[in-house]
C-alpha cells in the first residue's frame, strides 16, 4: 500500500476529478468505495490499495502508478525524460528481452521496482530472480507500493543461494514450476540478476524446455530483463550481447541494438521492433 506524508493533499488528484466534471460522490461510487475514504484519498490521509488505485484510475482515466510515484524512500521514477522513457516502453512491451547493464546501485532497485509494479498493474505474474540482499531491497520497496496479500499473489521470488543445483539448471525448474501453476494469463515479467553474464545459458535452456515440453504456459508471453553490472561486463561480452538482443539499457535510457539481428530471433521471445510494429 502506498504510504505518503500525512495530510499530504493530493491536488493532482482532485485537479483531474474537476476537470472531467465529477463530484467526490460520483467517483467513489463508480469505484465502489465510500465517499468519505475517496474523499480521504484525494486529501491525503489514506492511500488506496492496488484494486482501489485501478478503479479510480479508470473511473478517472489515468495512470494507477501515478499513485505509487509519491514515496519519496524509492520513487518509482526519478523526474527525468530518460527515466519517463524507459518506463514508456517497457509499459508498452508483454514479451521479449531486455539487457540491463547497470552502473548505480539505487538506480538498478528503482529500475526493478518499476518493472514488477507494471508487471502487478497490468495482471500479470512476475517473477524476481536475485541474491539474498537485492531480494530483501526490492520487497521493501514493493511494501511501500503494495500489500502483502497483493506481492503473494502476483510476485514470485527466487533467491539465488538457495539454488542447489547447477545455478542454470535450478533456475530453469523453478521457472517451470511457477509457468505450470498459471493458467490465467497471457505474459509473466521476469526480472533476473545475472553473474557473470550466464542470463544465456537459462534464457536459452528456457526456450528448449518451453518447446519440448507440454507444458501450458509455452505459448503464453514472457518478458524478460537481465541485469548485469557494468563494471563486469567486457567489451566482448557488451558486443555479444548487442548482437543476440534487441533491446540494451543503462540506468538512464532504453535503446535499440544496432546490431541486433531479427532473423535470429526465437518464437518464444520476439524482437521488440517487430511487437511495436504490429
Amino acid at each position: 500500500m502506498v504510504r505518503v506524508e500525512e495530510n499530504k493533499k493530493r491536488s493532482w488528484l482532485s485537479q483531474i476529478r474537476k476537470n472531467k466534471g465529477m463530484t467526490q460522490e460520483q467517483v467513489a461510487s463508480s469505484s465502489f468505495i465510500d465517499r468519505s475514504y475517496y474523499s480521504q484519498i484525494e486529501s491525503g490521509k489514506r492511500s488506496p490499495g492496488l484494486n482501489v488505485a485501478k478503479n479510480i484510475a479508470r473511473v478517472l482515466n489515468f495512470d494507477p502508478l501515478l499513485f505509487f510515484k509519491e514515496d519519496q524512500n524509492i520513487s518509482l521514477l526519478e523526474d527525468t525524460t530518460l527515466n519517463k522513457d524507459i518506463y514508456e516502453r517497457i509499459k508498452k512491451l508483454d514479451s521479449g528481452r531486455v539487457v540491463y547493464l547497470y552502473s548505480n546501485y539505487e538506480n538498478y532497485l528503482q529500475h526493478a521496482i518499476s518493472f514488477l509494479l507494471i508487471g502487478v498493474s497490468k495482471n500479470n505474474h512476475c517473477v524476481l530472480i536475485d541474491n539474498p540482499d537485492h531480494l530483501s531491497q526490492i520487497n521493501k520497496g514493493l511494501l511501500t507500493n503494495l500489500t502483502i496479500g497483493e506481492i503473494n499473489k502476483q510476485i514470485h521470488f527466487i533467491n539465488l543461494e538457495d539454488l542447489k543445483k547447477p545455478r542454470t539448471e535450478a533456475v530453469v525448474d523453478h521457472l517451470i514450476k511457477i509457468f505450470n501453476k498459471i493458467d490465467d494469463l497471457e505474459s509473466i515479467y521476469i526480472w533476473s540478476h545475472e553473474q557473470q553474464d550466464d542470463s544465456d545459458n537459462w534464457v536459452c535452456q528456457l526456450q528448449n524446455r518451453l518447446i519440448s515440453e507440454d507444458i501450458q504456459f509455452k505459448n503464453k508471453k514472457i518478458l524478460i530483463v537481465c541485469s548485469n553490472n557494468a563494471a563486469n561486463i567486457t567489451a566482448g561480452t557488451h558486443i555479444k550481447m548487442m548482437r543476440e538482443c534487441p533491446y540494451l539499457m543503462t540506468d538512464f535510457e532504453l535503446v535499440e541494438s544496432p546490431l541486433y539481428n531479427s532473423n535470429q530471433n526465437s518464437r518464444i521471445f520476439p524482437s521488440f521492433f517487430i511487437q511495436e510494429n504490429m
